[in-house]
């Protein structure tokens, strides 16, 4: 017979995919993250109780522990879990990931490895299971107000989310960490202490030791309440969500060379509220941290509320760029915009990597020339007088990119590539009237690629 703890962790599974709109009937497999903390043995423990009691007869049940090397008992650890395990009859595995800061703090950084370590093997149908719980997600909204969020942010975890080709499902968001250590002694588990957990260096241990036990003791069952109000912020963002969704077919959001854009006249005419909302989407869409109100309020001074166009202005937010460019909004990753320094020998028979995540290419094209086997890549010098094949002038290089509508911030970077020391042509925008083709050998095209998206072409004065 299941325990209450079992049936609402039951309950709560068949509501995360009811909202996922599937059911246990479409599930292939859950993957259980399993720590061998508190959260997590209560929750493989309960997963291995329904599975026995024939609730998720037809689903494949199996653990997963990341080592992320912080610790020095680390592998014992795994071998704890891999024990408990065994002896719930369930399929278990380690993995071991490298930690990669990013400017990221070390919480932040082994939160990252580990779910891209259980996201990767995901396929549809697939289901990671993780032990968050109530109390948790109280710790989260207050980390979030603290940190100044939204509505989007003070949602803090959702009880299920897509996560690489499947889903995340949250069983025990509805149980406080009272009603699991009830749970795990009843059933006589034993779990493990991380001792960095003791550490007040990091802030949600500071809150969970110092502040939480404090408004518990003051404001009796607070946790439930927070939670409820996280559920509330939850609906109103995924109204917020379609609201924007609808503003953004009438600012005709484009994709651009690099990045997208939308039009800032149709977005001026948004109320404040709906343009802030509508940014946030765009942003979310494009996989970027969500903007401060101070910075959303520095975009609109210095790109949106000005009645004149400043090609050089830039607004930064993280990873990610705001430009204005001919009426139009830009969204832009960070990358380096910095021109080459000295020119680089290029064998055209492979890709060519240029710094800050650039590269050009010369792919198979009975449209292109031949080209020479190898040529010397270089930035701009100054004064440069370009020919277009098509154009019975020369005129500069400054006034060419103009015409072709080259946006500013690419400009200072274009390759321009040489055989020998005549100019052959500017990236794949054009070839230069004094080249020669020597019409023998495979046709090729050039083309100009940032992480792996072409850029510029092929333009026309390239065939």
């Amino acid at each position: 017979m299941l325990q209450a703890f079992e049936r609402q962790c039951l309950s709560t599974l068949q509501r995360a995919l009811a909202e996922a709109q599937s059911s246990v009937q479409q599930v292939g497999r859950f993957t259980v993250g399993f720590s061998g903390g508190l959260d997590s043995s209560a929750l493989l423990q309960a997963m291995a109780k329904l599975k026995q009691n024939g609730n998720l007869a037809s689903v494949q049940l199996q653990a997963v522990y990341i080592n992320h090397g912080l610790s020095t008992n680390a592998e014992a650890w795994g071998q704890h879990c891999a024990a408990l395990a065994n002896k719930l009859g369930i399929p278990f595995q380690i993995v071991e990931v490298e930690l990669v800061a990013k400017g990221l703090g070390v919480e932040a950084a082994a939160r990252e490895a580990r779910y891209q370590a259980l996201a990767a093997p995901l396929k549809p149908g697939d289901c990671l299971l993780t032990g968050h719980h109530l109390d948790d997600q109280a710790e989260t909204v207050l980390l979030r107000l603290l940190r100044g969020a939204g509505p989007k942010g003070l949602a803090a975890m959702s009880l299920q989310r897509s996560l690489g080709n499947g889903l995340l499902l949250r069983p025990l968001l509805d149980q406080t960490k009272q009603q699991l250590e009830n749970y795990a002694m009843a059933e006589q588990l034993v779990w493990i202490e991380d001792e960095s957990n003791q550490s007040l260096e990091l802030d949600r241990n500071y809150l969970r030791q110092e502040i939480m036990p404090k408004l518990e003791q003051r404001w009796p069952g607070f946790s439930q309440r927070w939670g409820q109000s996280a559920q509330l912020c939850g609906l109103l963002d995924q109204q917020l969500e379609s609201i924007a969704e609808q503003h953004l077919d009438a600012v005709d959001l484009k994709q651009e060379r690099l990045g997208s854009s939308l039009k800032i006249d149709a977005l001026l005419k948004l109320s404040l509220a709906e343009r802030y909302n509508l940014l946030r989407l765009w942003l979310q869409k494009q996989s970027y941290a969500s903007p401060s109100l101070a910075q959303l309020n520095e975009l609109s001074r210095q790109l949106l509320d000005s009645d004149w166009s400043d090609q050089q202005a830039r607004v930064v937010t993280g990873d990610q760029v705001w430009a204005r460019y001919q009426g139009r909004l830009y969204s832009l990753p960070n990358v380096a915009t910095s021109a080459l320094n000295e020119a680089v020998v290029w064998s055209v028979a492979k890709p060519l990597t240029l710094p800050g995540g650039w590269s050009l290419q010369a792919i198979d094209d009975e449209q292109g020339i031949c080209l020479p086997s190898v040529v010397r890549v270089g930035a701009r010098p100054a004064g440069l007088r370009c020919q277009p094949r098509s154009r019975r002038h020369s005129q500069s290089l400054k006034k060419l990119l103009q015409e072709f509508q080259l946006e500013p911030w690419l400009r200072p970077i274009i390759p321009l590539v040489w055989a020998g020391e005549e100019l052959l042509g500017v990236a794949d925008l054009w070839l230069e009237s004094g080249w020669i083709d020597p019409t023998q050998g495979p046709k090729k095209r050039l083309r100009w690629y940032y992480a792996g998206k072409p850029i510029t072409g092929p333009g026309i004065e390239s065939k």
